[in-house]
Formats: structure tokens, sequence, C-alpha cells
């Protein structure tokens, strides 16, 4: 969607009706500096009015004064020949504002984005209410987009150090698929493919090689070792947008990468349902190498020597295992992240690395679910190529937690977070993984819960 012409000019106020500013912004991401996120903004003039809220949905989390954080803060945003302005939003953190607050931190937005297309796809189809909130959908997205830069055929946003960030490419590569979906059921067939398209370049950053301004979040490819000599093994690097990256370094996040995977396996659903919205002569190949990325995330965890050194390679999953003795107990925790240089894991805040320490088993267990019950057009070469590595990220049943040496981890992590004398012993608040949960559903078969003998 592209009606306003070369240049927006957004007008930034706050919502309890404090002045703003009028910035603009350029329209063309391959013209704009990558260091600031592909947005230009040259600040222009006074206080605005007050920000009207959306027409279609306000979201849940709007900014209430001037003061608050991590909240949706309105943005107007305007044809340069005024002929049409609309309420959209970015997430204000200033934590993460090291660009002045350039870059909309788009994966904070998800969920408001995803509420959007849900209150679009559940319109009648030809009342005013699906044309007002369509519109309002197609701005969200048109101010999102404008805030990326084109690298290599891939569409990217970049942090402020030049690199971008494999947990946004991928979940937006699915979120922009999924309103194509729902385009196509109102009948709208060729903004859908718009939007495929659009969902490709996206997902086209996990082909490219990590890099500045490269648009590529992929380590390079790596050996799967002896065990897989004939498997590709890939990290996907990702930390968050917002967040610096210490230079031309590419961080190394567990959760973060399983997102990656998780995503693609979603985008592939969603596309596999509707192939229609794909070229037919490269359908095929797109699917196929939609599923060739989750294959070599997860051939990167189970297979690969990881990092040696000398070699600062990506981990496997045994490096990034942490061990603890405590009295309650001896157990692994599942690190955050690993730093390439040191060869070590590296920790955030005790009450978050709990937190991805459960996401991550949730994350390989939404893989599970999916080979359960694939989408069509999955052969047995891609279901293999998905099962081989996470069957591997499986093993370790009969092991008491807390084994020297072990090299079974997601096994350890599921037996630690389903222990709540662990838990407690780790200093997490936060419940573990609730037995009727889909992911407990799913592990437990293979990874025992934890009322199992301890290792001494």
């Amino acid at each position: 969607m592209r009606p306003w012409g070369k240049r927006w000019w957004l007008l930034i106020a706050l919502a309890m009706g404090c002045g703003g500013l009028v910035v603009e912004v350029s329209s063309d991401p391959a013209s704009t500096p990558a260091s600031s996120g592909g947005t230009q903004a040259l600040l222009l003039g006074a206080a605005a009015e007050p920000i009207p809220p959306p027409t279609c949905r306000v979201g849940e989390h709007p900014c209430p004064d001037a003061s608050a954080d991590d909240c949706l803060e309105p943005v107007r945003v305007q044809s340069d020949d005024g002929a049409a302005a609309h309420t959209v939003y970015r997430w204000r953190d200033r934590d993460q504002w090291t660009d002045g607050g350039v870059l909309p931190l788009p994966h904070f937005l998800l969920s408001y984005v995803r509420s959007l297309r849900d209150e679009y796809g559940s319109a009648a189809r030809g009342n005013e209410r699906e044309r007002t909130c369509r519109t309002q959908l197609e701005a969200q997205l048109e101010y999102l987009r404008d805030a990326a830069v084109e690298r290599q055929g891939a569409l990217v946003w970049e942090n402020e150090d030049g690199l971008a960030q494999a947990m946004e490419q991928a979940e937006y590569a699915h979120l922009w698929a999924s309103v194509a979906v729902t385009l196509l059921r109102h009948g709208e067939p060729e903004a859908a493919r718009r939007h495929v398209h659009t969902a490709l370049r996206f997902a086209a950053a996990l082909d490219r090689s990590v890099g500045l301004h490269s648009g590529g979040v992929r380590s390079e490819t790596t050996s799967c070792g002896d065990v897989a000599p004939a498997r590709t093994c890939a990290w996907f690097h990702s930390r968050g947008l917002g967040i610096r990256t210490e230079g031309d370094e590419p961080r190394t996040v567990l959760n973060q990468h399983l997102h990656a995977v998780r995503d693609m396996l979603n985008l592939h659903r969603t596309l596999a349902r509707a192939p229609e919205l794909l070229p037919a002569d490269e359908r095929e190949a797109i699917l196929r190498r939609i599923l060739d990325r989750a294959a070599a995330g997860l051939a990167q965890l189970a297979f690969s020597d990881g990092w040696q050194p000398g070699a600062p390679r990506p981990p496997n999953a045994a490096q990034l295992m942490e061990r603890f003795e405590e009295p309650a107990g001896t157990f692994y925790w599942a690190t955050y992240e690993f730093d390439l240089e040191s060869g070590r894991p590296r920790n955030i805040s005790l009450q978050r690395t709990c937190h991805y320490h459960r996401h991550s088993l949730e994350l390989l267990s939404h893989v599970q679910r999916w080979l359960a019950d694939p989408p069509p057009r999955v052969d047995e070469d891609a279901r293999r190529a998905l099962r081989y590595p996470l069957e591997r990220l499986l093993e370790g049943a009969g092991e008491p937690v807390g084994a020297p040496g072990s090299r079974h981890a997601f096994h350890q992590f599921f037996l630690s977070d389903t222990d709540p004398v662990l838990r407690r012993a780790r200093g997490c608040r936060q419940p573990p993984l609730a037995t009727d949960s889909p992911a407990y559903q799913s592990l437990a078969p293979r990874l025992q819960p934890a009322r199992v003998r301890r290792a001494r």
C-alpha cells in the first residue's frame, strides 16, 4: 500500500493531550541511512493537536502520560497532500531508544498488530467496519515497513549498530503472511499477494550472512559435525532491536534463535494452506526453503561442533547449559545467551533469565507439535530434516536431574523447570510450565517430569 506519495509526515503527540512534534520521514527505505533504522527524521515544528485514538482498535497498553514508559505511543501519519491521516502506534521504551526513538521497536507492537488483523478479519464483508479496520491495519503496516531498509533483496530493520535481528525478521514475515491470508478471505487477492511478497522479503534475512548492513542474520554455514555431515547448521543471530550489540558483534540468544525457527514453521503452515498466494512455478521451492531454515536452526543446536577455542562459532545446545550446585539439589539452567568472544554463557536479570529458560522449552515444544500435525505440502524428506535434530534434542530419558557432564540440554531444562524446589533454589518467582499447557503435554512423554532421582 503506497497511496500517500513519496513522503509521510508524522505528528507525534502524547495521549493525554500534551504538545507534540512534527517529524518528516522518508518513505523510500533504500535511500535512508541504516544507522537510523531506515528512518531519516528532521524536527520541523511545534506543538500539534492531541492525537485522536485509532478508528478501528485502541491498543491495550497506551501511554497514559508523558512520563510513562513501556507503552504504546500514538503517532499520526498523514500524506503530504493532506488527503489522509491515521493514528498508528510505536512502542515507547526510553531504555531502548538509543537512536532517539526513531525505530518503532516492532517486536513490542506484535500483539497490537495481530489484534488489528483479527478485527479486520472478523468484520462482515462490505460493511463500514471492514473498511475502517482495513485502512488502519494498512496504515500500521506501512508505518512499520517504512522503518525498514532494503539489503540484498531482504527487507530488514537494523539496530543502531547496523545489524538486523532474527527474531523480528521471522515473526514479521509470519505476521505479514497471516495478514495476506486474511485479505484473501475478504476478497482481496492482489493485495494479499503483495503482502506475501513483503513477508518473503522479511524472511530472506535468514538466508543472508550476518554482518553490518548486510541484511543478514544467519551465521556462516557451519559443519554439523561427524554425526550429521550432510546437514546444514546455522545460528540465527538476534538480541532484539533497540539493544546495542557492542559494535559489530552479533548476539547469540537461545530463545530468539528458537523464535526464528518457530516462526519459519508458522510461516510455512500459513502459506501451505494458501498456496495460491505463491507464484505457481516457485511454490514448492519457496515452501521448502522456509523449512530448510528451520531445520538448519535445529541442527545447529543438535549436531554442530559449536564454539571452539580459536573458532568462535555459535554454540550447540550443550554449551548453553549452566550447572548449579545448591543445598536443595544440583541442576542445570538454560543460559540466556552465549558470548562468542569469551566462549562463556551470559545472563541478564535473574527473573528474565528464569522466564526465558521456560520460554525456550515452550518454543521447542512448538516444533514437536508442528511435526505431530504438519500442514499440507510437506514431503517425507522435509519432515525427516526436522525430526532428526528434534529427536536428538529430546534425548535424555532416565538421566537424573543435574547429572554430571550431561549434554541433554532440554531434558535437563525440563527437569529443573518442573521441580518447584529447584525453581526456588534458582530464585525464580514465576511458576513452572503448567501441567495442562500444550508445551508440558507435548514434552512430558519424552522429557520425564521432575519426579525422578537427583544426581549426587
